[in-house]
């Protein structure tokens, strides 16, 4: 029980400074991206979202190192590494390694990205209004991912110790700086190569900042150097990594490509239109994100120490709180991306409803499926279906580039939300429940489909409601606003309304009530 409490203590924690940090950045991302368009325009706003895709791209060179290296280091998180000389020398024996493998990560990416600079005049196309060196802005890029790589590898222990709030404040507090830096770069010179600089720095200083919070707090050196890791321990986290290289590329495909596919086909300046929706819909999922971020360590944890049925019943409870949380933050996509960007940008940067259509879609199936994703990487699977994600990847890059021709930035959207339902969305929920619960995984296929079908009819009921409001509500600002207040009530009465006598529901809310009563308590429940 005191180890439940701990674990809760640590996810309220954890995810109180994540949800507190990113609701900051969205802000602050919503204030920066609107300077940025208004100062520089929609082309540069195209080139910095092509290239920090093409970057996610790169990123494949990393390969999986950083999950495999936090769940060998979930053992040695179990107890006290400055207390114990036995897990300061493994600790130091893991981050020599994690220390090497970034290097050579970083060297990948250098390369990789310099072997792609004679084939930007194909990737980058119609930017007519773009003064600077495309090819000096692009090394620019790669020369942040490559050095953010030789800083941040230390921060993998705050991560197993379930200490995510500390990276969270530093994080915080940068966001902040970097934004007030960028702005003022911005309105004094009017150059983007000032603000790309700008902003190497302060993700340099950031990253330092986390490094060295780290070597704090779990020094490596007070166990000495360490040495090297045997063998077979090498062999095991190889393993891990080779299997995890494999959902390393499928999630880089589905993220990274559409851009680069929309920008070769259809022009970078259409990346830029969507990437104002991209911005907006990627800030939502970051804050939903810090809820998996927080309890990533206590699940790890809980696996660790066994127990088929603690699992099952967490995952059901925090499966159905994933979903409420979809649900809502779907409808509210969906129905309001679009009046959004007109009243922020105006007209011109409208992409039209089916678009919006899509991306909602892609982030409602994408985020109900990271409950199991936590459990799977938690529980160690990785070898088990590491043929799955290269399908899947295949399949969205060959559909998006078939699509695009047909249908455009629709097409192309749609065959991420394709790929997905026909691999992800179906085998990793069987391969968990098979190799975890030890249990049929048609009871989670069917409340899958009734959640969907849940989340349907909230929309539905909207629509209707707003489509009898419009003749009434002149005012577009009016208009948004009541279907925000809609988007706000319709979703979570539906879903209370339909599922406030399932099993499900309850263990959500038991849950909530149990971290309600940590936040009364002022968090001393925690079984300190």
């Amino acid at each position: 029980m005191k180890k439940e409490k701990s674990r809760t203590a640590n996810v309220l924690r954890n995810m109180t400074a994540g949800m507190f940090v990113k609701g900051i950045t969205l802000v602050l991302s919503f204030v920066s991206k609107t300077i940025f368009i208004k100062l520089l325009g929609i082309q540069y706003t195209g080139v910095s979202s092509l290239f920090t895709d093409i970057l996610t791209v790169l990123s494949l060179a990393e390969l999986g190192i950083s999950s495999a290296i936090t769940y060998a280091l979930y053992g040695e998180a179990s107890g006290d590494i400055r207390e114990s000389s036995m897990l300061r020398s493994q600790y130091a024996r893991l981050m020599n390694f994690y220390k090497t493998a970034y290097r050579m990560v970083a060297l990948a990416v250098l390369s990789f990205g310099l072997a792609l600079v004679p084939f930007l005049d194909r990737l980058v196309t119609d930017v007519p209004d773009i003064r600077e060196s495309i090819t000096l802005v692009y090394l620019l890029y790669v020369t942040k991912s490559a050095c953010s790589y030789l800083l941040i590898y230390k921060s993998a222990i705050l991560n197993a110790k379930q200490k995510k709030y500390e990276i969270s404040k530093i994080e915080g507090i940068m966001a902040v700086v970097k934004l007030l830096a960028e702005c003022l770069v911005l309105w004094l010179f009017r150059q983007f190569l000032a603000y790309l600089l700008t902003d190497i720095l302060l993700t340099v200083v950031q990253n330092i900042l986390i490094s060295r919070r780290a070597e704090r707090e779990y020094d490596s050196r007070a166990g000495g150097d360490g040495g090297k890791l045997g063998k077979e321990e090498k062999l095991a986290i190889l393993a891990d990594v080779k299997a995890l290289a494999m959902y390393q590329i499928s999630g880089v495909c589905l993220s990274g490509t559409d851009s680069i596919v929309i920008s070769s086909v259809l022009g970078t300046g259409m990346v830029g239109l969507l990437s104002s929706y991209k911005m907006l819909l990627q800030s939502v999922t970051s804050i939903l994100q810090q809820f998996f971020n927080a309890a990533n360590a206590s699940v790890g944890n809980l696996a660790a120490e066994g127990g088929r049925e603690k699992q099952y019943r967490l995952f059901r409870g925090l499966n159905f709180a994933v979903f409420w949380a979809n649900a809502f933050c779907g409808t509210a996509l969906y129905l309001l991306l679009n009046p959004f960007v007109e009243l922020w940008l105006g007209r011109e940067y409208l992409l039209g409803e089916p678009v919006a259509l899509a991306l909602t879609l892609d982030f409602y199936i994408s985020n109900m499926i990271r409950c199991v994703a936590l459990f799977r990487t938690s529980n160690g699977l990785f070898v088990q279906g590491r043929y799955r994600p290269v399908i899947m990847a295949l399949l969205n890059v060959t559909l998006s580039v078939l699509f695009a021709y047909r249908s455009g930035i629709f097409g192309v959207l749609m065959a991420t939300v394709i790929a997905r339902a026909v691999t992800q969305v179906w085998y990793d929920p069987w391969l968990i429940y098979r190799e975890i619960f030890r249990r049929n995984v048609g009871e989670y296929y069917k409340d899958y489909i009734c959640y969907f079908l849940t989340a349907a009819a909230g929309i539905l009921l909207i629509k209707a409601f707003a489509w009898l409001a419009a003749g009434t509500v002149g005012n577009p600002y009016h208009l948004f606003l009541l279907k925000a207040a809609l988007c706000l009530a319709v979703p979570n009465g539906v879903i209370v309304l339909f599922w406030h006598r399932t099993e499900q529901f309850g263990e959500c809310v038991r849950r909530i009530g149990k971290i309600a009563g940590m936040v009364k308590g002022g968090g001393r429940r925690d079984g300190r």
